[in-house]
């Protein structure tokens, strides 16, 4: 079999009939399956994709997995095929997306996984690739060197690779996780996602032993994808900010030295102190930023007690 296509969803119900037209439209003439795993959904997600889509195979569970979790049960029901593909609930796949990527693999057998050009939905770019996390990158997030005219440097690129403008294919650290094309015999050498991530940080982590074990990690752009993000986040993102800190630190808790996750703590106190002043004074100054501002300043505190709280015993 070419491909196993593998969607994880949760309360997405407004992107999912998009998504999976987009995907059966574009495995047509692969040998393909696409599996869905629903997180036990409340707002009829899993009903759409069934009655929708019989054609995809529907794992509901009786619980929220998690989406790592979700993923490796689907990849344990999925057939013995070339390639997995591992697609967001919000994302839609544009014409070619597959058979680019495929084609791509099959001409650099070194690589183990690949992702395409994410576009937002009015075709501007979106983040698609990223450097692996370390100390100076991330105080280049906090202190926005990223997003100063700096950013076209690569020293100040930042986790973000602001310097790259995403018009070549190129070796990459890690790959958006809402996109991943993964090879399968890659992937059976060097193992499932780690489901001890709950929602975020999945992503970096896999990719990051994708490369430990010699395999490539590559970004193509010939092949695109639209990616609405907030598919599930947007309902409380609060919350769900709190939840990204959370898992970033369990990465770093589990690739990098003490010293260096002192030293990555204290970038992001910086980063939210620093966004909370900002965005407080925005807030006071300009009645048209009001309601998004107060959204930043409160993930922002959310984000500085919850770092208040690891100093608890």
């Amino acid at each position: 079999m070419d491909l196993s296509v593998v969607v994880v969803t949760w309360n997405a119900k407004r992107f999912v009939e998009e998504c999976f037209r987009s995907i059966t439209e574009e495995v047509r003439g692969l040998s393909a399956e696409i599996i869905a795993v629903d997180n036990a959904s409340t707002d009829a997600t899993a009903d759409m994709i069934a009655e929708g889509f019989p054609e995809v195979k529907l794992i509901r569970s009786a619980t929220n997995l998690g989406f790592p979790r979700g993923n490796v049960v689907a990849i344990e029901a999925s057939r013995p095929g070339r390639y997995v593909c591992l697609v967001n609930p919000d994302v839609r796949v544009l014409p070619g997306c597959f058979g680019k990527l495929m084609e791509y693999m099959e001409k650099n057998p070194t690589i183990g996984v690949v992702g395409p050009r994410i576009l937002n939905p009015d075709g501007s770019m979106q983040r698609s690739c990223m450097r692996a996390p370390g100390v100076w990158n991330s105080w280049c997030r906090a202190l926005a060197l990223d997003r100063t005219a700096l950013r076209r440097l690569a020293v100040f690129g930042g986790l973000m690779m602001t310097d790259f403008a995403h018009d070549a294919a190129r070796d990459v650290d890690a790959l958006n996780g809402c996109f991943l094309l993964v090879r399968r015999t890659a992937m059976e050498e060097v193992g499932l996602i780690d489901d001890r991530y709950f929602m975020y940080g999945d992503d970096i982590d896999w990719c990051l032993r994708f490369r430990k074990a010699g395999w490539r990690v590559a970004f193509y752009p010939d092949a695109e994808a639209i990616h609405y993000g907030g598919g599930t986040t947007a309902r409380a993102p609060v919350y769900f900010y709190v939840e990204m800190q959370k898992a970033n630190l369990q990465y770093w808790r589990k690739h990098h030295s003490k010293p260096a996750l002192i030293a990555y703590l204290a970038s992001v106190w910086v980063h939210d102190l620093i966004r909370y002043v900002v965005y407080s004074a925005a807030s006071a100054s300009r009645a048209s930023w009001r309601v998004r501002a107060g959204w930043q300043v409160k993930k922002s505190l959310a984000c500085m007690r919850w770092l208040w709280s690891l100093r608890s015993p």
